[in-house]
């Protein structure tokens, strides 16, 4: 499994995750459900970067073209 190095920022907290895009944003989710014990469909995942995706990161976005 090739992924990318990932930091998410929760609260004060930072979680560094291995990123598979061909996971899809679910796989994603899900990983982060498991570090932080929020459950996925009440995350909210928006980019500190400009440029990758404008607003929340919607379930249908392809990470692969990111």
């Amino acid at each position: 499994m090739a992924g990318y190095k990932t930091v998410v920022k929760w609260g004060k907290e930072t979680i560094e995750i291995s990123l598979d895009p061909s996971g899809g944003v679910s796989a994603l989710k899900s990983e982060l459900q498991a570090r932080t014990g929020v459950p996925a469909e009440r995350q909210k995942i928006m980019p500190k970067s400009k440029g990758l995706w404008k607003g929340v990161l919607k379930d249908s976005c392809d990470l692969g073209a990111l």
